[in-house]
């Protein structure tokens, strides 16, 4: 079986622009409070998790995790054995979170997606 490639859409880049500019006034935010221990003793972390988390999710903020996302929902609905191919950390982690993804949460996301058009979900 030929591997497809999963391109990504403008509905992905869309959400990828959304969620940089969401986790950077979210950093912004954590930057501001960095000294405040009431703030943090509020919202009941502590600054350098709250730091961690929002790295973390700033790869959604890049078109890569788009792609290795789809290309992981693409293997595995193909039946193709787990890859992660590249060195850039976005895409690994799209990959990732697409190969485990749930196929109940995802059913509207591959109805929509042009990428999947005429596949039938493999059994794993």
């Amino acid at each position: 079986m030929e591997r497809r490639i999963y391109e990504v859409t403008p509905h992905d880049e869309k959400k990828a622009r959304e969620a940089a500019s969401f986790r950077a006034a979210e950093l912004e935010l954590i930057e501001a409070h960095r000294a405040d221990k009431a703030y943090w003793k509020r919202r009941r972390t502590t600054y350098g998790l709250a730091k961690r988390d929002v790295s973390k999710y700033a790869l959604r903020g890049d078109p890569e995790y788009y792609r290795g996302r789809g290309q992981g929902i693409l293997d595995r609905l193909q039946g193709l054995d787990y890859a992660a191919e590249r060195n850039d950390s976005a895409y690994n982690m799209g990959y990732h979170e697409g190969w485990n993804y749930s196929p109940n949460g995802m059913r509207d996301y591959i109805a929509a997606n042009p990428n999947f058009a005429g596949l039938v979900e493999v059994e794993a």
